[in-house]
């Protein structure tokens, strides 16, 4: 029988690491067209929030495959540091 929960995670996983290979990909690529530093092009705040939202998204669907608690305790943690991340951004592009 297929377990729809861990087919669900296990796809929003997968689904937010190949959008973190895009955001990089497309980074590169900006990065080469305007002749810049790739690190300065992935400090812009949009795709910060990218990947703070990709973050989040991969670590949330680790926590619901994980089997142990003390592995959900640390995929959590991590998922949280996304979590905050994105607040804090979401805030600071509000105070504008």
């Amino acid at each position: 029988m297929i377990n729809w929960l861990n087919l669900f995670a296990n796809s929003l996983s997968i689904f937010a690491v190949s959008f973190a290979l895009a955001i990089l990909s497309y980074a590169n690529w900006e990065a080469q067209e305007k002749e810049t530093k790739f690190k300065d092009i992935l400090r812009q705040p949009s795709k910060q929030t990218y990947l703070n939202i990709v973050g989040f998204l991969a670590f949330s669907g680790m926590i619901i495959t994980a089997d142990r608690v003390g592995e959900k305790i640390i995929w959590a943690t991590v998922m949280l540091f996304f979590l905050i991340r994105l607040s804090i951004m979401s805030l600071s592009i509000w105070k504008k």
